[in-house]
């Protein structure tokens, strides 16, 4: 449960668990750009002061309530591994550039019994790396790569106004031209649920990224500010940690794109809250978005089908399916009339209209 709890800094909660037989807890979170994972075992802090404030609040409560049970979770843990931490990850700048975010110091922690019914945390494994907010930099060839985008360095851009959104990776960001742009990061695979007893691996990232590849190759006409859709600046290149196997020769990865910054687009296959940026509402940008969709369609239709970038053999399957859910989104929240959708012949495109009206 991601979560922002602040101390003498802020503290970024990204994941956690519990369980109250036998009792322990976790907690995974960032400290000016360290992350730590800490573990509490009741085993280890049994018959101190700690326990008795700890085990109460490891029962699973009804949802409305776990909330502030887990904020509280988190005060407590954190300050009691405050003088650690201070000298871990201590105030400093932090995450100044895009790179820094792909290779951070990680540290685990665990709490054990003191004397005087006291705990102390102790470092049991780091300092290793990972990479924030789920962030996981790609091999080159996952996509096919289009030959005329510019490629920029992690280290080239940096990220801006992120300190009022901590929850969410930094999507605002300035190149070191001083263009202002949309980061699009790659990450890690999810599991998604597709059916009775069958679940699979699926990295929408991969699939946002291939869909705007699709639409750079496309070459789409783009006629005006408020309504078009926004075009690809560059790719960033990441290249701190050398795997091997997902390496391109030069040793680049691929950790996201860079769009123009639009206020107002929608991002494809971005379908939570905080990312679907809503147009304004008004005909005149209906119709626009309408023309821009129906340019989409008649590129597509020429070229007989999706001219698919190239994704990882687990998700190849849904790019079409991201695609084609995107643009029925598009065409049916902003249409005047999403009639109108079936009057232009787009059904082709749109074959999972029904399951989104």
């Amino acid at each position: 449960m991601s979560a922002i709890r602040h101390f003498d800094t802020p503290h970024i909660i990204r994941f956690g668990m519990t369980n109250d037989n036998p009792g322990m807890s976790e907690i995974q979170f960032w400290r000016n750009g360290v992350h730590f994972k800490l573990g509490v075992y009741e085993d280890d802090v049994r018959g101190t002061d700690f326990e008795q404030q700890w085990k109460p609040l490891l029962k699973q409560d009804p949802i409305l309530l776990r909330a502030g049970l887990w904020s509280e979770l988190c005060d407590l843990i954190i300050s009691h591994c405050m003088e650690i931490l201070q000298v871990l990850a201590p105030n400093i700048p932090y995450w100044t550039s895009l790179h820094d975010y792909f290779y951070c110091k990680s540290y685990t922690l665990r709490l054990y019994g003191a004397p005087k019914s006291g705990v102390i945390p102790r470092v049991v494994h780091g300092p290793t790396s990972a990479c924030a907010y789920e962030m996981q930099p790609a091999a080159w060839n996952t996509f096919n790569v289009p030959d005329d985008i510019p490629i920029y360095d992690c280290h080239e851009a940096s990220p801006l106004d992120h300190g009022m959104d901590l929850k969410n990776a930094p999507q605002k960001v300035r190149l070191s031209d001083g263009t202002v742009a949309f980061f699009i990061p790659s990450r890690i695979s999810t599991r998604r649920q597709e059916g009775p007893g069958y679940v699979n691996d699926v990295n929408e990232s991969h699939q946002s990224i291939a869909s705007y590849f699709l639409l750079h190759s496309l070459q789409i006409r783009r006629s005006d500010d408020s309504a078009r859709i926004p075009k690809m600046l560059g790719i960033l290149s990441y290249s701190g940690r050398p795997d091997a196997d997902i390496q391109r020769e030069d040793g680049k990865q691929i950790a996201g794109i860079l769009l123009e910054w639009i206020d107002g687009f929608r991002l494809i296959n971005y379908r939570l809250g905080v990312y679907r940026h809503i147009t304004a509402q008004n005909e005149s940008n209906h119709a626009k978005w309408r023309q821009q969709v129906s340019q989409v369609i008649k590129e597509l239709q020429v070229s007989e089908g999706h001219r698919e970038g190239k994704v990882g053999e687990s998700d190849q399957v849904y790019l079409q399916l991201v695609f084609d859910q995107w643009l029925s989104e598009e065409a049916h929240v902003l249409a005047s009339n999403p009639q109108e959708i079936k009057e232009i012949e787009m059904s082709r495109w749109f074959t999972i209209l029904d399951s989104v009206c």
